[in-house]
Order: structure tokens, then sequence, then C-alpha cells
């Protein structure tokens, strides 16, 4: 079932349609008034296409967390470097 239709048969109560909400996600669904985390998104990354699913806001945040952890480290091994040097 393409999630198009996936998403038209998922009527809830009272008219709303779920399904992906975000235009910049490869399913985007048009018709849906109500997000249900199926959103996915297609990146490349080195030289590969990699598909991310669910909530891109989650995704990059967690990213980034990882991200700023590793950099935290690097730079605190680089003072540990530079203040061994000093003495």
């Amino acid at each position: 079932m393409s999630s198009t239709a996936h998403a038209s048969a998922e009527r809830c109560a009272g008219g709303w349609t779920a399904g992906c909400t975000d235009p910049s996600a490869a399913n985007y669904d048009p018709s849906a008034t109500s997000d249900d985390g199926s959103c996915t998104f297609v990146f490349e990354e080195a030289g590969k296409e990699v598909e991310i699913s669910g909530n891109l806001h989650d995704y990059v945040v967690t990213a980034l967390q990882s991200l700023w952890g590793a950099l935290s480290l690097a730079v605190a091994l680089q003072r540990r470097r530079l203040q061994s040097r000093a003495f």
C-alpha cells in the first residue's frame, strides 16, 4: 500500500485524515490533516541515499546533540593536552 493510500485509509473520527503533513518529506500527503509520524526523508550521505522515517525535527536534534557531545569531548581532550604541555 502506498503511503498516500495508507494515509487516506486512516481516517480519524471527525473528518481528520492521518498522514505525513511535512511538505519536505518524500511521502508528504497534502490531504492529511493530522500528522501520524509516518514522514520519510531521503538524504544523500557519502554518495549513498539514506532514508529517515519519523519526525525529522527529533532526528536533527538527536544528531546535533551527538555531534555536540563529540565536539565537547574533543575540546576537553585538547585542553588537557595543552595544559599538560604548559608545565
